[in-house]
C-alpha cells in the first residue's frame, strides 16, 4: 500500500477538489475523497467505507462473451495492496485472464511500470522513494538505477509507458487536482515537463502500436485521448464503471485492445476492455478478490531496425572479385532500449545477364544491443558471381535480406577486378572500384583507369564535384563571357571548372587563367577537396609543422594538416608530404573516397 491515511482533513480537500462519483452520494466525505485519490486503498477503506465487505461487483454488469482468442502474451502486474491470492508481489496473467502465477514478493509502491519496445526489461518507478529502476522478471524484485530528476515532490507518479513508434518515454503525475505529461531520460532518470494533461485524477496511461496515447480519469471515469507534443487531453467518453485507488492500463500490441485492470475498491476488481471511439468499458470478466494491480502487459512490437552499414569480404582484400566465394555482413540499427535478437533470410541474388549469381549460405542471425547497431558476427551470408565474359565494365549485383522482424534490405554488392591495369594486389585497388562504384569515373579506356598517370586540374573539377554532388551532377552550362580565358565553353570540363569558381573554390593560376591542363598537385590538391567538402571551412593556422616540407609559412600548411588531421592523408614517406608532386589517378582514389566518404558498400 502506498501510505495510510490519518488526516481527514487532506481527505476532506481532496475529496473538494475531484468530483464526486455519482454512485458515493451516500458515503461519508472521508470516504468519496479515498476513492478519488491518486493513492492506493488506505488500510481502514474496507472496515470503515465498506462495512468490512467488498462491493458486490456481479450487479455492476455481466460479461460479455470474449471473442478474442487467447493468446501467450503476458501481463506482468504489481499487486501493490496486501491482499489477494499473492498480496504486495509481482506476478503474471495471460491477457485476458486474471489468472495468477507469483513472480516474486515486492512491496514498493511502484504505479508506473512498462515494458521497454523490446519487451526485453521492465522499467518502473517508485512513487515513495522516487527511485528509477527495472524489474527482475524471475523473482520480482525491483533494481534501482537512480532517483528521478525533475518532478515535484508533491506529484504523484501514476504511469511510465514506452512509445513503441519511437525512443521517447513519457511519465504522467498527479496531485490529485491536477495531471501532467512529463517525458523522462532513463539513463539520466531527467524528466522534463511536457504540460498539464487538463484532467484532475489521471490515474492510468498507455501508448497503443500506432502511437495515440490515452489516459484513465478516475475523478470522473472518464477515457481520455492525450496528445504527446502537448500533454494536452481530450475527452472520448465515460467509461461506465466506478474506478477507484490505483489502476493498471495497456495495450496488448498484438492484437491492438486496451486492456484495463479495473479496481473497485475494498479488494473488489476487475478486468475490462476500453472502446477507443467512445470511452466506454466492457467487463471481461471479475477477479478474485483481493489484488489492486498496475503493471504492463508483455508483447513485443516489431523493433524498426533500419540497415546501418555493409562488409563484404572482410577478412580478404573487402571486395568481391568474380568468381570468388565472399562472406556479406549486413549491420542493422536497433533504436531500441533493449536488445533485439533476430535472424536474417538472403534472397533474390542477382545482377547482369551474363553472370551466374550463386548465394552459398542464405541465413544469419543477429544480437544486436540497446539502441546501437550490430551485425551478424560470425553466421553471416555467403555468396559468388561468376561469368565467362565480364558483363560490364561496372559490374554490380543485388540481393535482398529479410530479417525476422520484416524488416528488409535491397543491399548492391559491386563485383570488382574492374580494370585490367588494377591488379586486386594494387594498395590504391578498393579505392579505384570505389570511384567508378559511385561514378566518379570510368576510367581512360575500355578497361583500363591509367592509375599512374597524373590528374590535370580540369579532370579535378569534374572528379571533386561528382564527388561531392553524386553521380549523374550536370553543373550549369558555360556561355560567354568565361570566367577563364583558357577554358573556352567548347570544353567539356568549362562548367565543371567555372562551377568550382562560382563556390570559391578555385581562383585560377594566373589572373583570368586556369591552367587546365596543368597536373594538380598534392598541395593544391588538399584545398580542392576541402573546399568543395565545405566552402566556409577555413583550417586553424599551423603552428610546428607536421610535415617536414611544409613549413608553417606555406599557404597550403593549414590545409594539408587538415587533411593529416582527419586521417585522409599520412604524406609521401620520411616525414614529408612531397606538397609539388603531381596527383596519380590511383592516389585521387584516396583522396576522394576518404574526404568526401564514398564507400563501396552500404547502405
Amino acid at each position: 500500500m502506498r501510505r495510510l491515511w490519518t488526516s481527514l482533513a487532506w481527505c476532506a480537500a481532496l475529496a473538494a477538489a475531484s468530483s464526486a462519483h455519482a454512485a458515493d452520494t451516500f458515503k461519508s466525505p472521508q470516504c468519496s475523497a479515498a476513492e478519488n485519490s491518486p493513492l492506493a486503498e488506505p488500510d481502514w477503506y474496507l472496515s470503515d467505507c465498506l462495512g468490512g465487505q467488498p462491493p458486490n461487483v456481479a450487479t455492476r454488469n455481466l460479461p460479455v462473451p470474449w471473442q478474442v482468442p487467447l493468446g501467450t502474451d503476458l501481463a506482468f502486474l504489481h499487486n501493490v495492496r496486501g491482499a489477494g491470492p499473492f498480496p504486495l508481489s509481482l506476478t503474471t496473467a495471460p491477457v485476458g485472464t486474471l489468472t495468477y502465477t507469483l513472480v516474486g514478493p515486492n512491496t514498493r509502491p511502484i504505479f508506473a511500470s512498462d515494458f521497454d519496445a523490446a519487451a526485453a526489461v521492465m522499467w518502473g518507478i517508485d512513487n515513495t522513494s522516487r527511485e528509477v529502476g527495472t524489474y527482475d522478471l524471475a523473482t520480482g524484485v525491483f533494481t534501482a538505477t537512480g532517483l528521478v530528476v525533475g518532478i515535484p515532490a508533491g506529484e504523484t507518479i501514476e504511469a511510465l509507458k514506452f512509445d513503441p513508434t519511437s525512443t521517447t518515454v513519457y511519465v504522467s503525475t498527479t496531485t490529485g487536482t491536477l495531471s501532467n505529461l512529463y517525458t523522462i531520460d532513463l539513463p539520466t532518470r531527467t524528466a522534463t515537463l511536457i504540460g498539464p494533461i487538463g484532467f484532475p485524477l489521471v490515474i492510468s496511461m498507455a501508448i497503443g502500436p500506432t502511437g495515440l496515447m490515452y489516459a484513465h480519469d478516475i475523478s470522473t471515469d472518464v477515457l481520455i485521448s492525450v496528445n504527446k507534443a502537448t500533454g494536452v487531453g481530450t475527452l472520448i467518453g465515460p467509461t461506465g464503471a466506478n474506478a477507484s485507488f490505483a489502476q493498471g492500463m495497456d495495450f496488448d500490441n498484438s492484437t491492438g485492445i486496451l486492456w484495463s485492470f479495473y479496481y473497485i475498491g475494498g479488494g473488489a476488481n476487475e478486468l475490462r476492455t476500453f472502446n477507443l471511439a467512445t470511452g466506454a468499458s466492457t467487463l471481461v470478466l471479475t477477479g478474485t478478490v483481493g489484488p489492486e494491480n498496475t503493471g504492463s502487459i508483455r508483447v513485443p512490437l516489431a523493433i524498426p531496425l533500419s540497415a546501418a552499414a555493409l562488409t563484404v569480404d572482410a577478412a580478404g582484400n573487402s571486395v568481391m572479385e568474380p568468381g570468388e566465394t565472399v562472406v556479406v555482413g549486413p549491420s542493422w540499427m536497433n533504436p531500441a532500449s533493449g536488445a533485439v535478437t533476430a535472424t536474417g533470410t538472403l534472397s533474390n541474388f542477382t545482377g547482369p545477364a551474363g553472370g551466374t549469381y550463386t548465394i552459398n549460405d542464405a541465413t544469419a542471425a543477429y544480437n544486436i544491443g540497446p539502441t546501437s547497431s550490430g551485425n551478424c558476427g560470425a553466421d553471416c551470408y555467403g555468396v559468388t558471381a561468376s561469368a565467362t565474359t565480364r558483363p560490364a565494365l561496372h559490374w554490380d549485383t543485388t540481393a535482398l535480406e529479410t530479417l525476422s522482424t520484416g524488416a528488409t534490405k535491397t543491399w548492391t554488392l559491386h563485383v570488382g577486378a574492374s580494370f585490367t591495369d588494377v591488379p586486386t594486389s594494387n594498395l590504391f585497388y578498393k579505392f579505384i572500384e570505389t570511384l567508378l562504384h559511385k561514378s566518379v569515373t570510368g576510367g581512360c579506356g575500355v578497361d583500363t583507369y591509367c592509375p599512374a598517370n597524373i590528374t590535370t586540374r580540369e579532370q579535378m573539377s569534374a572528379f571533386v564535384l561528382v564527388s561531392k554532388e553524386g553521380a549523374g551532377y550536370n553543373p550549369p552550362a558555360c556561355a560567354p563571357p568565361n570566367l577563364f580565358i583558357d577554358v573556352p565553353e567548347t570544353s567539356g570540363f568549362c562548367k565543371f571548372i567555372e562551377e568550382l569558381a562560382n563556390r570559391g573554390v578555385v581562383a585560377g593560376c594566373a589572373p583570368g587563367r586556369y591552367c587546365p591542363t596543368d597536373p594538380v598537385t598534392r598541395a593544391q590538391m588538399s584545398i580542392f577537396v576541402l573546399r568543395t567538402l565545405d566552402p566556409t571551412l577555413n583550417p586553424p593556422a599551423c603552428g610546428t609543422p607536421v610535415f617536414a616540407d611544409v613549413p608553417a609559412s606555406d599557404p597550403f600548411c593549414k590545409w594539408i594538416e587538415e587533411l593529416a588531421r582527419r586521417n585522409i592523408v599520412t604524406g609521401c614517406g620520411g616525414g614529408n608530404y612531397c606538397p609539388n608532386d603531381g596527383v596519380t589517378r590511383e592516389q585521387m582514389g584516396v583522396f576522394l573516397s576518404l574526404t568526401f566518404g564514398l564507400t563501396l558498400y552500404g547502405v
